[in-house]
């Protein structure tokens, strides 16, 4: 009967260990991983831009696209669980560039991923 108490009584004492796995959404230092094998695909004015990402510790992705090479729009702000967006454009740039990125929010506080950016050849129709 006394071992059993002892067992009880020894787990009622929370564990406390150190977040420190860089890869664990709950480290105060997780970075979520960058969007990865981007391909962008090109009909006339219509693009098809995919993606691959880790589904775990990512809770939306971004993509964006510039015409200028420092001014980025915003084209959608997507679940993790997508990993496409068809845009349709008649711009006529010679330089049109998609960027993704992978977002992840604890609390109040969104992590952010490096972006990944594909440029669209042969642009100016």
């Amino acid at each position: 009967m006394f071992f059993l108490w002892f067992a009880i009584a020894s787990c009622t004492q929370p564990v406390v260990f150190d977040r420190d796995n860089l890869r664990d959404p709950e480290n105060p230092d997780y970075t979520p991983a960058t969007p990865s094998n981007l391909r962008l695909e090109r009909n006339g004015f219509d693009y098809t831009l995919r993606w691959f990402t880790l589904a775990k510790g990512i809770d939306s992705i971004r993509v964006e696209k510039t015409v200028d090479m420092s001014t980025y729009q915003t084209l959608a702000i997507v679940s993790d669980r997508i990993e496409q967006l068809q845009h349709t454009t008649s711009e006529n740039r010679n330089i049109l560039v998609f960027r993704v990125t992978a977002f992840y929010r604890r609390g109040d506080v969104y992590r952010v991923s490096d972006s990944v950016q594909i440029r669209a050849t042969g642009v100016h129709l």
